[in-house]
Order: C-alpha cells, then structure tokens, then sequence
C-alpha cells in the first residue's frame, strides 16, 4: 500500500486501487468468465467452445480452461471401456483375494498381487503406495492415440476373449 492510500484510504476503479495498484475481490468488471480490470477468472459465465485439439472436450474461448464433454462408451469386458470418439479408455477392476506377496529387486519394492473379482486378472499394488481393500475399485485411466475404429474395439475383445480362454485352461 502507497503512502497516500496510508493516509486517505485507496480510491477504488471496481476492484482495482488506481493509487497504489492494490486488487480486492469485489465489484469486478466481468467480461464473459474474466474480470477485464485484473484478469481474475470465474468459474461461471463462460463461454464454451468445441476443442479444436482434443475430442470430447470443450474449451471456454475467454479463459482458455477446459472440461469434459462426456463420452461414448463400449464396453470391451467387464473391466475395460472405451470411447469411440477420442480413445480414452478407463479398466476397472474389482479388488478380490491376495495371491502374493513378494519383492521386486528391479524396483527395490515390495508389492502384493490381487485377483479382480469380475474378471480374473492379476493386478499388481507396489506397497510404498499403500494398500489396496478387498471390494475397493481400482481404475486405471489409459488412452489409446485418435479415434478408436470398430475394428479396433473388436480386436481388443478378441485379445480379452483370448485372455479369459487361457484363464480357464
């Protein structure tokens, strides 16, 4: 604070001091989602714009932030999904019984292997990252590059169909 806002108090523009360039959090002069005074952004009033980068995204045209359009899922499996529209995919198992518990020397960590209740998978836990419960869902977020095709989601169930086949033998 300047020496003459110390003596005869700031004389505010909104939420800008054009004495001593302080900023307060009110009475902004709001332009879309971004105060045009001081730059503070809202999280209300923006205007939302299709990506031009990323599908299944939109991008507000003031501020620049993004959000999630939703996507369109298939189901590969019981555990993995995909969205035909960008590639993102997401595996989420079911955590089920222990079936080890070992060392890792490349790592130098100890992990513990669990079986997924819904699809039989191993997945392995590092234990310096903690611990996983028994019925707890463990998603694991993936993204494959560009749309993914028809023939791409049939030969990911052909590879899952495969999997479960070797399982059971």
């Amino acid at each position: 604070m300047g020496l003459t806002c110390k003596i005869f108090g700031h004389k505010w523009r909104n939420c800008w001091c054009v004495r001593c360039g302080a900023y307060r959090d009110v009475d902004h002069e709001w332009n879309g989602c971004k105060c045009e005074i001081c730059g503070t952004v809202s999280n209300e009033r923006h205007t939302w714009e299709k990506s031009k980068t990323e599908k299944c995204t939109e991008v507000c045209a003031s501020c620049g932030r993004t959000r999630s359009t939703g996507h369109d899922w298939e189901q590969i499996s019981s555990c993995l999904r995909v969205c035909k529209v960008c590639g993102y995919a997401e595996l989420t198992h079911i955590i089920g019984d222990m079936i080890a518990d070992d060392y890792d020397d490349a790592r130098d960590l100890y992990y513990r292997d669990y079986v997924c209740q819904r699809c039989g998978r191993r997945i392995r836990k590092y234990t310096a990252y903690g611990d996983f419960t028994r019925g707890e869902e463990c998603t694991m977020r993936l993204s494959f590059a560009g749309t993914v095709s028809q023939q791409d989601i049939e030969e990911l169930k052909k590879y899952d169909a495969l999997h479960q086949e070797m399982k059971n033998l």
